[in-house]
């Protein structure tokens, strides 16, 4: 019979091999190393995946603003100079171009209509602008302060303005025909092809950067909505039948606006300017007579008051040319004005005439 030493010797012998192949098995798997050299990232490379709940995260986007808008927009617009052109706004001219406005600014004239200066950073998708119309010297201050090429079908003001008051301007009238624009009885029609070769044989740039503008915008997602009891229209009588009507939709904080019933700037899909800030400037007036009639002139640089309706509400200001600054809106707190971000409709008004502003 064995004794208890040796049967006691012969199984530590079998446990002892017994861990050792274990630990060559486990070894060979990946597992935890009893060697130094072995113990860093189990022998292995190190892994880049991650964990399994973990979701990728894709980078921010890079968004452009239109400096003009607010708008997002691709990057090459966000320093692409505006034009400023000159569209009739009577006689029942036919407009084309206007939907493409970023601001659209009108004002009146001595002959009780208005004119439209449609200020835009995409002109180059409008194929066609008319009716090209002249201009007034007092409309143009407004155009070379928001850096805008000032387009146009000649002028008849009597006041005189030098040509550095009046920045790039581009004189239809000063063209042959052939370089593309027409005349079908009253109405002038410019082809973008026409704009594009004037403007390049005008020497104008059409870069633009970080332009100075009489506004701030609110930050991206945000909106403005003054205090104060809510307006649902706001209505501009410039002369006797000549009126504009916006009306304010809260659903989309826009207004749309109506000239003697017409919208303003109906586009290929049929849906009229919407514009986020209606604004009113009142502007000092001057008479003076001719032989045969009576005219007028604004004065566009001394600066006055004027109200900002957007979100549904009133904001009053004030306007003024600023040295370099140019055109500045500031509220009553002596603040620059801030804007909900869209498009912009800005009225010239005779400040005789301001009791034919009618807001509720």
């Amino acid at each position: 019979m064995k004794s208890a030493k040796f049967v006691f010797q012969k199984t530590s012998l079998l446990l002892f091999a017994l861990f050792v192949l274990t630990s060559c098995l486990c070894t060979s798997c990946g597992a935890p190393s009893f060697l130094p050299e072995q113990n860093e990232n189990n022998g292995q490379a190190p892994s880049n995946d991650l964990p399994a709940n973990t979701v990728p995260q894709e980078p921010e986007p890079i968004l452009h603003y239109n400096p003009y808008t607010g708008l997002v927009c691709d990057e090459e617009s966000v320093s692409y100079r505006p034009i400023s052109i000159c569209i009739g706004n009577f006689d029942n001219k036919i407009q084309n171009g206007l939907s493409f406005a970023d601001i659209l600014i009108e004002a009146p004239v001595p002959s009780g209509e208005t004119r439209l200066w449609a200020l835009t950073t995409s002109w180059q998708q409008a194929s066609l602008f008319s009716s090209v119309s002249s201009v007034r010297d007092y409309m143009m201050p407004i155009s070379k302060s928001l850096h805008a090429i000032s387009v146009f079908y000649g002028s008849n003001d009597r006041s005189q303005s030098t040509e550095a008051d009046k920045g790039d301007c581009l004189d239809l009238s000063a063209l042959s025909q052939s370089s593309g624009y027409w005349q079908e009885g009253t109405s002038i029609y410019a082809s973008k092809e026409c704009l594009e070769g004037a403007i390049s044989a005008a020497g104008y740039s059409l870069t633009l950067q970080n332009p100075a503008l009489p506004y701030l915008f609110c930050e991206p997602k945000a909106s403005i909505s003054p205090q104060g009891n809510p307006i649902s229209t706001v209505k501009i009588r410039y002369g006797v039948g000549k009126e504009a009507l916006f009306s304010y939709d809260k659903n989309t904080m826009t207004y749309q606006g109506k000239k003697n019933g017409e919208y303003y700037g109906i586009n290929q899909e049929g849906t009229p300017l919407s514009f986020a800030n209606v604004l009113v400037l009142f502007h000092n007036v001057t008479q003076y007579d001719s032989e045969n009639d009576s005219y007028f002139t604004l004065d566009a640089e001394a600066g006055g008051s004027g109200y900002c309706y957007t979100g549904g509400g009133v904001i009053r200001i004030t306007w003024q040319y600023e040295n370099e600054q140019g055109l500045v809106f500031r509220m009553e707190n002596g603040e620059k004005l801030t804007l909900n971000r869209g498009k912009t409709y800005i009225s010239m008004m005779k400040v005789t005439e301001s009791t034919g502003v009618i807001a509720k």
